[in-house]
């Protein structure tokens, strides 16, 4: 997605640079086109340098374009978040969990019970993102683990 940056200082603009994270195009004489090319994913500065000497620094966090995000999300929670362990006391498997991502592992006990269950507040996020990244982008492979958890 492109985004558009207008500069408002007294000195015209001398050069700009984003180590390659945009392709960059003028669009009037204080306004600029920013697209990130292919590689660019992260945190990504552009450097402003004007007429007068001084400089600019603005900020930018590049994300996945969106299908390639709901894509990895889908694939995420049907491989990771996928509790599959069948002594679970619960009888929560098969079912899409809750992950901790600083654990690296799916939240199967928590004080706070709602997250680590499947049918409250925090339990059901990672289930109904899941089902909803099927409606979007189906993969059979995904639905075939959602199926397993609803019946």
């Amino acid at each position: 997605m492109s985004a558009s940056v207008l500069f408002k200082h007294s000195s015209p603009v001398k050069s700009i640079d984003s180590s390659g994270a945009f392709t960059i195009n003028r669009v009037s004489d204080n306004e600029y086109g920013l697209t990130p090319t292919n590689s660019a994913w992260g945190r990504a500065t552009v450097s402003v340098l004007y007429e007068d000497g001084k400089t600019q620094a603005v900020h930018y966090f590049i994300t996945k374009p969106a299908p390639q995000a709901v894509s990895d999300l889908g694939s995420f929670f049907t491989s990771k978040a996928h509790l599959q362990n069948t002594s679970d006391p619960f009888h929560r498997a098969p079912s899409i969990m809750t992950y901790d991502r600083e654990e690296d592992a799916i939240v199967e006990q928590d004080e706070r019970v709602w997250i680590a269950g499947i049918s409250d507040e925090g339990g059901t996020g990672a289930y109904i993102a899941a089902a909803m990244k099927q409606y979007m982008q189906p993969v059979v492979d995904e639905v075939k683990i959602l199926d397993d958890f609803i019946y």
